[in-house]
């Protein structure tokens, strides 16, 4: 759900946990992500939140939110990436192969 809406651009600000998916996805689309780092037992969820906007609480996060919508203009924007993900490299690799039109 949350890569959908971003790549939709949708959200001018995310916040959430400091989950792996997460942060490489705001990172992706240049949506910024206000994270908690939550503890987990195989996940180094704080050290992932130190590069992105932390949040240590809910009245931080607010803060946060505030200060950089602040800064930025809102937006909605466009419904396809300026990048080229996994998935559409493999489309046209497999297409490649099967030597078949790319639907």
């Amino acid at each position: 759900m949350l890569a959908q809406s971003l790549l939709k651009k949708q959200e001018n600000v995310v916040v959430a946990g400091g989950d792996y998916n997460t942060v490489y996805e705001c990172a992706a689309v240049g949506v910024p992500l206000v994270a908690f780092a939550f503890k987990r037992l195989y996940v180094l969820q704080y050290q992932r939140v130190s590069v992105v906007y932390p949040a240590r609480n809910i009245a931080d996060a607010v803060e946060i939110v505030r200060k950089i919508l602040d800064r930025i203009n809102t937006k909605v924007v466009l419904s396809v990436p300026d990048y080229i993900n996994g998935a559409v490299q493999a489309v046209r690799l497999i297409a490649g192969i099967l030597n078949v039109d790319q639907v």
